[in-house]
């Protein structure tokens, strides 16, 4: 089972760089009441600032741990 609600006292994220316009975003977030691992496209601003897009998804942290399984399957890992 997942711990989320003591991780969102401390933001936590990570990011990987797409290119140099642009970086894929991993963060615990929560919405209404829910936590959710969010993995989302941002560009690159004219101040060099990420500015999140609506490219990405949002997955339930009570489903997460099951996506991650079936992505490790996809994988082959």
């Amino acid at each position: 089972h997942y711990e989320v609600r003591t991780m969102l006292k401390t933001p936590v994220s990570f990011t990987f760089n797409k290119s140099n316009s642009g970086c894929i975003k991993v963060s615990l977030t929560e919405y209404r009441g829910r936590e959710y691992v969010d993995v989302r496209y941002h560009y690159r601003s004219a101040e060099n600032k990420a500015v999140p897009t609506k490219k990405g998804i949002s997955i339930p942290c009570e489903c997460a741990e099951e996506f991650y399984e079936k992505l490790g399957k996809l994988l082959g890992k």
